[in-house]
């Protein structure tokens, strides 16, 4: 029953629940020419027992020469100063530091200036140490605008937006560009056609964080929009009082400023932002592994154990290629030939169907390829424990380290029932309608649920008032690994699991207590 309850469960689309990695933000130095980093590129970090972590990067950025030549922070009629900015390229850390600074009634504001190359922000990949995480101060930071001053001024060409990319990470866009489609992502090189996209998918979305709010990537930056300016006018008297008495005219020269208006309503940004960090991503402890699969020496069923390490959770299958260079389908599929190679993964086995060739001969072998993740064994790497680089770069001085603690990961929830998953799936039909609905579906979404409570409660938009949804999710906290990181992730998960089957105009907001 349980094996035909999974083939069920495959057919109708069930999203399945496989492992979380862990997360954490990582920053290269020592960078002398600009390079773009691919998503897949390998780092490793070792554990306090000398275990090997994996890990790699959520979305693609620039790295280049490019420094930070001033952070500072506006609230309360005071200019602070941030830390992460230096005095030249390689030089003395502009001090911390709080000066007045009269800019009228407008609310806590972020001013970046950069020392750009030719390709100005392109591409570069941004960290604000925000703490917590994912609260109202990083929420602020989502819907503000960014925006590149032109010789000082706010000019609309210059004006950016945030939407959220792979591993939650906030990429920035012109208002004018185009934004990709949900679970869609413009770059992923190593990837070609044969890759089951299913599965992609259902990586792409568990591949999300406590840190990846934190991070902020700048889009291609037009040639006609590369605009630099002086100190603006407003800022001249404060941002010099701020520099080093021996340097007080370090940034008398065209700089990349950029800023961030906060609302008027946002409190204590200055105890909630603590450094700034460029040439940082987030990365999340996620391999892929290639494999050779001989049919006739390893038959057709295979333990998928990695360097025999059974504490590694596989999390999907990307693809399976048969000898002649044609792909695997799911065992699943009934559109395919019946010639063609099926393959079916339950836990950590691998069930194949070797394909035929034209001539008709079965395949000898076939190429697989695993995603895999270490679980809550990733959690735990403290700052700089994570430093190697296994990929190769052009920019061969290039280093790395993670700036925070890993958190996050954890092992797939056990199911004492599929039927409960395949239950919901056949009672709403992917709709959430009713507060039985909600219930059902919640507790599909996460077995570990002690209690749900869904009310209706109208919510204020651009556009009007909306059909709101509060539901308040309990879950014991003795059942997380790490129970602050894992219950932010589990709120954005649910509320997109929810938000995808809402009627039109109905929009969910949940909250995960732990009790």
């Amino acid at each position: 029953p349980a094996t035909v309850l999974d083939d069920l469960i495959n057919v109708l689309g069930i999203t399945p629940r496989s492992a979380r990695p862990a997360q954490t933000v990582v920053s290269f130095t020592g960078v002398d020419e600009r390079e773009r980093l691919s998503p897949w590129i390998e780092l490793r970090g070792y554990s306090q027992s000398g275990e090997q972590i994996g890990f790699s990067p959520d979305a693609s950025i620039e790295l280049s020469n490019t420094s930070l030549a001033f952070a500072g922070l506006y609230e309360g009629g005071r200019l602070h100063s941030l830390r992460g900015a230096r005095v030249g390229r390689g030089g003395p850390p502009v001090p911390v530091g709080s000066v007045p600074c009269s800019l009228g009634h407008r609310g806590p504001t972020l001013f970046l200036a950069l020392r750009g190359d030719s390709s100005h922000l392109s591409g570069l990949g941004l960290h604000l140490d925000l703490q917590p995480p994912t609260g109202e101060l990083a929420q602020a930071f989502h819907r503000a605008p960014w925006q590149i001053l032109s010789d000082g001024l706010v000019v609309e060409e210059g004006v950016l937006r945030t939407h959220e990319g792979p591993g939650g990470v906030r990429q920035l866009s012109f208002p004018s560009d185009r934004l990709p489609e949900p679970g869609v992502v413009a770059e992923l090189p190593e990837f070609s056609d044969e890759v089951d996209e299913g599965v992609l998918e259902a990586f792409l979305s568990v591949r999300s964080g406590i840190y990846g709010g934190s991070v902020f990537v700048f889009p291609p930056i037009p040639k006609d929009r590369r605009f630099t300016s002086n100190v603006p006018a407003f800022l001249e008297d404060s941002v010099r009082r701020l520099l080093p008495p021996e340097k007080p005219d370090a940034l008398d020269l065209p700089l990349i400023w950029v800023q961030v208006p906060l609302p008027v309503d946002v409190t204590g940004a200055v105890e909630g932002l603590h450094r700034v960090t460029l040439h940082a991503v987030s990365a999340s402890n996620v391999e892929v592994f290639n494999e050779r699969l001989s049919f006739g020496r390893s038959g057709d069923v295979v333990a998928l154990e990695p360097e025999g390490r059974r504490s590694r959770h596989l999390m999907g299958v990307l693809s399976v290629v048969g000898e002649s260079g044609v792909p695997y389908v799911r065992e699943s599929d009934v559109h395919a030939p019946v010639s063609r190679g099926r393959y079916r993964h339950r836990s950590q086995r691998l069930e194949t169907r070797a394909g035929l060739t034209k001539t008709g001969r079965r395949d000898a072998y076939a190429m697989v390829r695993l995603l895999y993740c270490d679980g809550e064994s990733a959690n735990g790497l403290k700052p700089g424990d994570l430093k190697q680089i296994s990929s190769s770069l052009r920019n061969v001085t290039a280093q790395v380290k993670n700036l925070t603690v890993t958190r996050g990961g954890a092992a797939p929830p056990e199911y004492v029932e599929g039927r409960r998953r395949f239950a919901d799936h056949l009672r709403n039909r992917e709709r959430v309608v009713t507060a039985a609905d909600v219930e059902s579906a919640v507790l599909s979404f996460e077995p570990r649920v002690r209690g749900v409570t869904a009310e209706a409660i109208p919510r204020v938009g651009t556009a009007g008032t909306l059909n709101g949804n509060r539901v308040v999710v309990e879950l014991p906290a003795e059942a997380f690994s790490d129970p602050d990181a894992e219950a932010a992730r589990l709120e954005t998960g649910l509320t997109n699991h929810l938000q995808s089957r809402a009627m039109l105009g109905v929009q969910f907001g949940v909250e995960v207590v732990l009790v």
